[in-house]
């Protein structure tokens, strides 16, 4: 019902432009939060004006302890203009930005500036564009034309034109097409039941419960598959990692330690390595019980 009243009040501004009092309403908001935590910062579509009111919502990152942001959370669950808070505990920040898909990053530009510049490969950008096009593909199967600003900003991450928007174009763009579509085809499953035997579940470990019986499985993977299975267990530790503030902690220590030593498997770099052990650590002493 929610959905369908935003895609009523987007299709409405799309043809008459942003409602100036909602984009007020959402300035507003904004200003209202940062005077109480003035850490704060915007990032995605907001920042870059790409948003629809309603549609879109300000989606806020904060750098700090626990605490602070647990009461962050709680004030922008009043709030339906928020959106998503990216939390990074101090304690662990480094360890996220070595985990973090660059492409990402540049999605939180003020967090991007305070950082050292990263190299970029192709396997991130592939994990980048098939992972948005995932979480995009509600509006962009039933009205695309909503989130072609969103997209024209995404596209100038990924330093390309958008032509024309709509998910067949978007997934015929990537190199595991028929993956994408699998997955879409099958997501109203339950995919923890689905991937058991598919031969993509390398592309989507979050949607895995991955045992050491998989070790063959894994070994027989090419390079290239093994970096992409190793980008996308990279993004589910600084997803994880950045939603620690609410999040059932024991239930994702335990999944996060299961794609860890998958990552062993496929000879992740040390250094990411041991930046997911920093992020297992943090988690443990936040919820002594994981022992």
């Amino acid at each position: 019902m929610i959905r369908d009243l935003q895609e009523h009040l987007a299709n409405i501004q799309l043809q008459g432009g942003n409602n100036s009092l909602l984009e007020w309403l959402m300035q507003w908001s904004y200003r209202r939060l940062k005077k109480q935590f003035p850490q704060i910062w915007i990032r995605n579509s907001y920042y870059f004006k790409a948003h629809h009111p309603l549609a879109s919502d300000i989606d806020v990152t904060y750098v700090g302890d626990s605490q602070t942001a647990k009461k962050l959370f709680s004030q922008m669950k009043r709030n339906k203009l928020f959106g998503e808070l990216n939390f990074y505990p101090q304690e662990i920040l480094s360890s996220l930005i070595c985990l973090i898909n660059p492409y990402e990053l540049e999605r939180d530009p003020i967090l991007l500036n305070s950082q050292q510049s990263m190299c970029k490969s192709s396997t991130q950008k592939e994990v980048f564009l098939a992972r948005h096009i995932l979480g995009d593909s509600y509006w962009l199967q039933r009205h695309p034309q909503i989130r072609i600003q969103k997209w024209k900003y995404l596209f100038a991450i990924l330093n390309e034109n958008l032509i024309t928007l709509s998910l067949d174009t978007l997934i015929q763009q990537t190199s595991n097409a028929s993956a994408l579509r699998f997955y879409l085809d099958h997501e109203h499953l339950n995919l923890f039941d689905i991937f058991k035997t598919s031969p993509f579940r390398s592309l989507f470990p979050h949607k895995h419960m991955w045992e050491d019986t998989d070790r063959p499985y894994l070994i027989e993977l090419s390079l290239n598959e093994a970096n992409l299975f190793l980008e996308q267990i990279k993004w589910e530790f600084w997803g994880i990692g950045t939603q620690l503030h609410w999040i059932d902690l024991e239930i994702s220590y335990h999944f996060l330690v299961r794609l860890k030593k998958m990552a062993e498997m496929v000879n992740a770099p040390f250094a990411e390595i041991t930046a997911m052990n920093d992020v297992l650590n943090f988690i443990s002493k936040l919820n002594p019980t994981n022992h």
